[in-house]
């Protein structure tokens, strides 16, 4: 049996894609480093079942087994005394029985751990660099957070809403949403292209749900978009989904679609959700896809939270490629 094999069984409390970045990452990660990979991540991970219980439990709440547990890790970054940034970010953790099951999603999801973790604390160390370097007195700590949740855990879906917050001066901070769905099999992650009978449907059905729902935000939208000549509205949302742009999951209602700020209108315009109901589109998704009830997050998923860790304020390092 091989290394990498031997230790997903054994290192079952570490846990992962890229969502469009690194799943499906609407955050802005350009500057964080890239994530370690399964293989090289755990070929340290001797001890890992320790090493992913760093820090003593604050909450009692999941103690007990359940199937998947998120644990969030607070991290902070200090300057002369003072905290100067902080953040958390959220490590799926699954039971040996569970991950038993699924050992692609197993790898998969040690990986997405292993993003969301160097993502943070690169975050929150140049943050506090930041406000160090300034030379001004420290008002209010900059900020790095991401938190996920599990929201289908089945044969054919894992999947996983993820928020992002970032805080680094300004008038207000920058924040999204994203999705990561996995097919638990293989530790691939799919396309909404890949669960979906025809892409031109689903994307006229985005649009036409998407003004139903906010139609005092059309005219908003239609601002957004940007047309080459003989393009048409419905060519950009299904160039959006050609790219695998959207934040989605699917339930036992339908398909939901989730839109940031920025995204589809203005930050003041908020976050916008719709629902593709499977009795108003019956072949928009693949039958496989069609779960037969949705996920029981009190018996399935629990939550705990670590102590908080400290980071060293970095300085950043930024490397040149062909676009500067």
């Amino acid at each position: 049996m091989n290394r990498k094999l031997v230790a997903m069984i054994t290192a079952t409390s570490l846990i992962a894609v890229s969502l469009s970045a690194c799943g499906k990452n609407t955050a802005d990660t350009d500057n964080a480093p890239e994530s370690a990979t399964a293989e090289s991540s755990i070929e340290g991970a001797e001890g890992s079942t320790e090493a992913s219980n760093e820090g003593e439990s604050i909450s009692d709440e999941t103690q007990e087994d359940k199937p998947i547990t998120i644990v969030t890790h607070p991290v902070s970054c200090e300057v002369s005394g003072k905290e100067a940034a902080n953040g958390s970010y959220p490590e799926i953790v699954m039971t040996p029985e569970f991950s038993g099951q699924y050992l692609n999603l197993f790898s998969e999801v040690y990986d997405l751990n292993a993003y969301w973790k160097d993502s943070v604390k690169y975050s929150v160390g140049e943050y506090g660099y930041y406000q160090m370097d300034s030379g001004e007195p420290i008002e209010n700590p900059y900020s790095s957070e991401i938190t996920a949740d599990v929201v289908r855990a089945d044969d054919a879906l894992f999947s996983v809403m993820v928020s992002y917050y970032d805080y680094s001066g300004g008038a207000h901070p920058n924040h999204s949403t994203g999705s990561v769905n996995i097919d638990p099999a293989t530790g691939k992650t799919l396309e909404i292209k890949e669960v979906i009978n025809d892409s031109a449907a689903a994307a006229k059905a985005i649009k036409d749900e998407l003004y139903a729902a906010y139609p005092d935000l059309v005219s908003e939208f239609d601002s957004f978009i940007y047309l080459e000549e003989g393009e048409t509205i419905l060519d950009v949302y299904e160039a959006k989904l050609d790219n695998d742009l959207y934040t989605w999951t699917i339930d036992s209602e339908g398909m939901r679609v989730y839109f940031s700020p920025y995204e589809m209108a203005s930050y003041a315009a908020g976050y916008q959700e719709i629902l593709l109901p499977f009795d108003k589109y019956p072949d928009l998704i693949k039958a496989e896809y069609i779960p037969t009830s949705d996920l029981d997050k009190e018996a399935m998923v629990g939550t705990r939270e670590t102590e908080k860790e400290m980071v060293t304020a970095s300085e950043p390092h930024y490397e040149e490629d062909e676009n500067g």
